[in-house]
């Protein structure tokens, strides 16, 4: 490998892509970038990018697992297995994404198709043999009582925090007032 690829490689490796395209000639480059930027999830993501143009998803796969906390990463795997018709690996992924962007996996699962969260977790129950991690305690009977709960918790809440305010304010005040005493 050149010296010029191998410092293009570590310094700017979404420029050395679009030099290369997301063939198989960038994928030695990105794996040496990846080899060197443990710390650079960019390098890693792009690495798999090309893995999957290549038609190699278990490549990808492995590179895509060493970012656990990268919501792209999870979204790109569960496309990966989506499009490889394996939704119960998808599954665990799509459910990771649910939790940190629910319209992010509406997107994912239905695409161009607005859904509602009901909808969402009924499509991947459904189609990708998803399991609910809990049920509910209380289901409200209709959209109307839950708006008039929430209502009640919001001022609920407005009520206590407007209290505890006032009792630190008057606190405040009262130290105020016995300062000049002492």
């Amino acid at each position: 490998m050149p010296l010029l690829d191998i410092s293009l490689s570590i310094t700017c490796p979404k420029m050395l892509l679009e030099q290369l395209g997301m063939g198989a000639e960038a994928a030695p480059h990105l794996e040496f970038a990846a080899s060197h930027l443990t710390d650079r999830p960019d390098v890693l993501f792009n690495l798999a990018t090309v893995y999957r143009s290549l038609g190699r998803p278990d490549d990808a796969v492995k590179v895509l697992e060493k970012l656990p906390n990268c919501l792209v990463a999870h979204r790109e795997l569960g496309e990966l297995w989506l499009s490889y018709g394996r939704g119960q690996e998808a599954v665990f992924f799509l459910t990771r994404v649910e939790t940190l962007d629910p319209y992010l996996v509406r997107e994912i699962v239905k695409p161009g198709i607005p859904v509602t969260d009901a909808a969402v977790t009924a499509i991947l129950e459904d189609e990708y043999g998803a399991e609910p991690w809990f049920s509910p305690v209380f289901e409200p009977g209709s959209g109307e009582i839950e708006s008039g709960l929430f209502a009640v918790q919001a001022s609920i809440g407005a009520g206590i925090l407007g209290f505890a305010l006032g009792q630190l304010r008057g606190r405040a005040a009262m130290k105020r007032e016995l300062a000049p005493l002492e």
